[in-house]
């Protein structure tokens, strides 16, 4: 089975959570982003992700750790989805 190449995967996503919109447009910045809200009540759903995230080394394993990130912002309702309307998480 053949994986996508990042390019082919990497989708930037706008998160809304705590009254701010973030732009998050790539691995790096998603792990900036889980770092900032470590101490949130997503932070603590988080710690295997970000695991996952920032040991990716290959280009496979860094295109895995962005599909879990954006699987995971989506199932806390924090990113925008296919039509654009968000869920506002605190």
């Amino acid at each position: 089975m053949q994986t996508q190449s990042p390019s082919n995967v990497l989708r930037p996503l706008r998160i809304f959570i705590g009254g701010e919109d973030h732009h998050v447009r790539g691995l790096e910045d998603a792990i900036g982003f889980l770092h900032a809200h470590e101490a949130d009540e997503v932070g603590e759903y988080a710690e295997m992700l970000l695991a996952q995230m920032e040991h990716a080394r290959t280009p496979e394993m860094r295109a895995r750790a962005w599909v879990a990130f954006e699987t995971w912002s989506q199932a806390f309702g924090l990113s925008e989805h296919r039509f654009g309307a968000y869920s506002h998480a605190a």
